[in-house]
């Protein structure tokens, strides 16, 4: 059935559709890989909402490890609030379109869903019009770029740290564009790029080193409505279409388009405080796609639906009879007596896991009920098993056998807990004390932009007693961190060059080592003293744990397995088991 999927691709008609029947769980992901591999155009994966994206966009990442897999995510936080933008998701969607509409690419693999469509993209000759390109070696005008990014309403912040910002500091400029995952640090001598790098926003440190790169405004807020197209009218056309119920995501686009006006409505464009250029201030039904334009779109392009319904009755069935991984509700009677019929069938059964460990847990309970069936380990954390039926091939998975809970973990935007420490130095004040590691307590005292070898670079200024003055290079972030004492109590300002911090340091290092001492002697006189030895865990056990709705954390499974071999042992058990609260100790 999948060669006929193959030909239909490469030989069919380019305006043609078929619909994918019985296909569940995540066999989907191994269709789609499967027909990218063999017929290497664009395929844009349409699911029915975020989640079921996100879960299939995991998987083909697991399918396909050796490809990048991009996202084309909605603009808003939900569905149709056009005055909740997340730039995380404008980044990830500026970066799709941009790869897609570019001529050096011409095989690419996106995931996406309804509520993105609603939104329009800018015109390939516009974003080709507006893109900046940046070569190392180039004359380079500062003075230039800062006109072009506050024109593009880039916002100017001391560190970068969410697309659409950008930080100058002497010859160095930061810009986070919208067209990348990570922001650049543009180094610049005597009107000449001198280096471009990609670096790591929180830590402040360089990760690769490129030759050029591209910058790209806010694809879905700096554009007017006659600079932008449908998606449908963006894509090359050598574009594919695979799309979860038509129908349904015709209906959600409907949806939105409704939401929209309504969250219109309800706005006061001349009490908020929004720009005059501002795409909110566009009628929804001016700036947004309609489900009927969308149908219009749909007769003219090359898409594969699947689901439980089909969008039309001209449409080509293709049957794979597939069905879903059935529910057992932690029930190993009911697993082995499913096993075991599927194995005197003649089906090949395979295991997939995230870890081995998991997969050996499941093995070894079915040793221990004597089920005589060995499954086949797939070393993926697929989101739902399933059973082919044509090919005779089980695949399931372990979560899905104990009930346990499933979570998609895909790339997330810089925006959020990775830029902490950037959103927490600028919540610091001056007067706030804070520890250098290697030079004790001071006083934060701002930000100040030094000359260090003819660059102008900005400093973190501490002042130490007699108000000497430190200055730390934003490189050196790490280094800092704030004082956390006793409260109301203040602490004791070190000396710059003196030895007291060092002296503090070695005193504790002395008293670590002598409490090391003590416990070590303490060790030894418990290691001569029997207690009593717990037997290993049998297949209840791992039934039990197996059955537990969340996954353990790496930290709490090694917690797990550190205890468990301490209660086996004949030797008393002296551990502290530490832990935040809620989880899990």
């Amino acid at each position: 059935m999948l060669q006929k999927v193959v030909s239909h691709l490469t030989g069919g008609d380019k305006k043609s559709a078929i619909h994918l029947n019985e296909v569940h769980g995540s066999s989907l992901a191994f269709i789609i890989a499967a027909s990218y591999q063999v017929h290497k155009g664009n395929h844009i994966v349409l699911c029915r909402d975020r989640e079921e994206a996100a879960f299939l966009m995991q998987d083909l990442q697991f399918v396909l490890p050796k490809k990048e897999i991009y996202s084309f995510p909605s603009s808003f936080k939900q569905l149709g609030q056009i005055h909740q933008s997340d730039s995380g998701n404008i980044q990830m969607r500026t970066e799709a379109i941009t790869q897609l509409t570019s001529n050096a690419i011409q095989s690419m693999l996106i995931v996406s869903y309804p509520d993105a469509l609603l939104e329009r993209v800018v015109k390939k000759s516009v974003l080709k019009e507006t893109r900046l390109d940046i070569e190392v070696g180039e004359t380079f005008d500062i003075d230039f770029m800062l006109e072009l990014l506050i024109t593009y309403n880039f916002e100017r912040v001391d560190f970068v740290y969410e697309p659409g910002q950008f930080s100058i500091r002497g010859d160095i400029i930061d810009i986070y564009s919208f067209a990348n995952a990570n922001p650049y640090r543009i180094e610049v001598f005597d009107n000449e790029v001198e280096s471009i790098r990609l670096f790591d926003p929180v830590s402040q440190r360089s990760e690769k080193k490129v030759l050029r790169i591209s910058i790209l405004p806010n694809g879905q807020q700096n554009f007017t409505v006659e600079e932008q197209v449908s998606l449908f009218q963006a894509i090359p056309s050598n574009t594919t279409f695979w799309i979860n119920d038509v129908a349904m995501c015709l209906e959600t686009v409907d949806d939105g388009m409704s939401k929209a006006i309504a969250c219109y409505e309800k706005i006061d464009l001349d009490e908020e405080d929004f720009e005059q250029e501002d795409s909110i201030r566009i009628h929804p039904q001016k700036r947004f796609e309609t489900s009927p334009r969308i149908k219009g779109y749909l007769e003219d392009i090359q898409f594969i639906e699947w689901g439980n319904k089909i969008y039309s009755k001209a449409m080509e069935i293709y049957s794979f009879g597939i069905d879903p991984q059935p529910v057992f509700n932690r029930n190993v009677d009911l697993l082995v007596e499913d096993l075991q019929a599927k194995k005197e069938a003649g089906y090949e059964l395979i295991l997939a896991t995230e870890h081995a460990k998991h997969y050996n847990r499941v093995q070894g309970i079915l040793q221990d009920v004597e089920a005589n069936i060995t499954m086949h380990p797939l070393n993926l954390d697929l989101h739902a098993g399933f059973v082919d039926d044509q090919n005779k091939i089980l695949v399931y998975t372990d979560h899905q056998i104990f009930s346990r809970y499933h979570k998609a973990n895909i790339r997330k935007n810089r925006s959020s807990s990775r830029a902490q420490l950037i959103k927490t130095l600028k919540e610091w004040k001056p007067g706030d004390y804070v520890v250098h590691i290697d030079h004790g307590i001071g006083v934060y005292s701002g930000l100040e932009k030094l000359d260090i070898a003819g660059r102008v670079q900005e400093s973190i200024r501490i002042v130490y007693q007699n108000n000497d003055l430190l200055y730390v290079s934003i490189n050196a972030l790490h280094k800092i961190s704030k004082y956390s004492g006793k409260d109301g109590k203040k602490p004791k300002i070190h000396r710059l060059g003196s030895d007291a911090w060092a002296k503090t340091k070695t005193k504790t290092k002395k008293k670590i080592k002598q409490v090391a001492y003590d416990l070590i002697k303490l060790y030894a006189q418990r290691k001569t003293q029997k207690g009593f030895a717990f037997s290993p865990d049998t297949y209840l056990q791992h039934e039990l744990e197996a059955s537990f709705f969340y996954q353990d954390t790496p930290d709490q499974e090694k917690t797990s397995i550190e205890v468990k071999k301490d209660m086996e042992s004949d030797v008393p058990m002296d551990r502290l088991l530490c832990g935040d609260v809620g989880f899990g100790k």
